[in-house]
């Protein structure tokens, strides 16, 4: 499976720190499959939605930067 890269062309880091829950860092890497699939719709949708169900403005900071890592935050499916 490929590795969703920035426009870069380096590898996108998930995991920056400790700010995110478990559950979410599990449903992050659900996410980057869907990007290297192609699916971008279901990854904005699940990206947004998680953004806006953070517990933590931290979380929900971090979330909003794999986003953007990810090219989300201008996708119409993309509501937060």
């Amino acid at each position: 499976m490929a590795i969703p890269r920035q426009k870069s062309g380096h590898k996108i880091n998930v995991y920056r720190g400790n700010k995110m829950t478990k559950f979410e860092a599990k449903q992050v890497e659900t996410i980057k499959i869907h990007v290297a699939l192609g699916n971008i719709e279901s990854a904005a949708l699940g990206l947004s939605s998680l953004i806006r169900c953070a517990r933590t403005t931290k979380s929900a900071v971090e979330l909003t930067a794999i986003a953007e890592a990810f090219g989300l935050r201008n996708h119409p499916e993309f509501r937060v």
